[in-house]
């Protein structure tokens, strides 16, 4: 949560799965662990609309630690599907288009209308064990989402609603101001500058997850969202 100069945040890797196995590839998904509800209506791959209804106690800084925080925080957010989805690995979806959200965080209620991104990702094998670079970015018309790794990248650039496959794309380390330039299947390369508004980490297990939210002029087109990086390893950036 960004709110006025301020980052909020709850993350725990502990919270309970409920008894009743959800089947994942039906139209009509629910989720629930604890305070938290999530459903899904639509294709897993292609979702139509998604809801989120949630309440936790938050903690405040842009380094937070794993658990329960202080600040009471209740969302009730609300995604509808506005561009095709994408799939940037196995069993992941990702799609973007608009959030509505009513939120209380602390004594202050709070009303969001936003270009938004949902995903969903089924995997079996464990995560966070290779290094990655990965965004979302959206604009008026137009979105990005990519993953890069040891290995190379993929994802997707929407302009106009036609998407083309991403084949490559260089960065430069995380930091306030990061030039990026990204690489089509088509073989045009689109570069750009994607500038900070927020910084913050997450706690992942044992390791710590830079991420900005971020804007973006991508070859002239205005898009906002945010890029995270998981570094270890062999993870190479273009540097300044």
């Amino acid at each position: 949560m960004f709110h006025h100069g301020h980052v909020h945040s709850y993350t725990n890797h502990e919270v309970p799965c409920g008894s009743k196995r959800v089947n994942e590839n039906a139209g009509e998904v629910v989720y629930e662990a604890d305070d938290f509800k999530f459903s899904r209506s639509g294709d897993r791959m292609r979702p139509e609309q998604a809801v989120l209804e949630a309440n936790a106690l938050l903690f405040s800084g842009p380094a937070n630690p794993h658990g329960e925080g202080v600040l009471p925080c209740e969302i009730k957010a609300r995604f509808d599907r506005e561009l095709q989805g994408v799939q940037s690995r196995a069993g992941r979806s990702e799609v973007l288009g608009t959030t509505r959200a009513e939120i209380t965080l602390g004594d202050v209620a709070l009303e969001l209308e936003a270009r938004g991104h949902f995903h969903e990702q089924i995997q079996y094998d464990p995560r966070f064990t290779q290094p990655f670079t990965y965004a979302t970015l959206r604009g008026a018309a137009a979105g990005c989402i990519f993953i890069r790794g040891t290995r190379g990248a993929r994802g997707t650039l929407t302009l106009d609603g036609i998407g083309e496959p991403v084949a490559g794309v260089r960065i430069e380390p995380p930091g306030t101001v990061r030039r990026l330039a990204v690489e089509l299947s088509s073989g045009k390369v689109i570069e750009g500058t994607a500038v900070a508004t927020y910084q913050y980490e997450i706690p992942i297990f044992h390791m710590s997850r830079p991420g900005s939210i971020v804007t973006v002029s991508l070859d002239g087109t205005a898009l906002s969202g945010c890029i995270n990086d998981l570094v270890f390893g062999d993870l190479e950036f273009d540097r300044p």
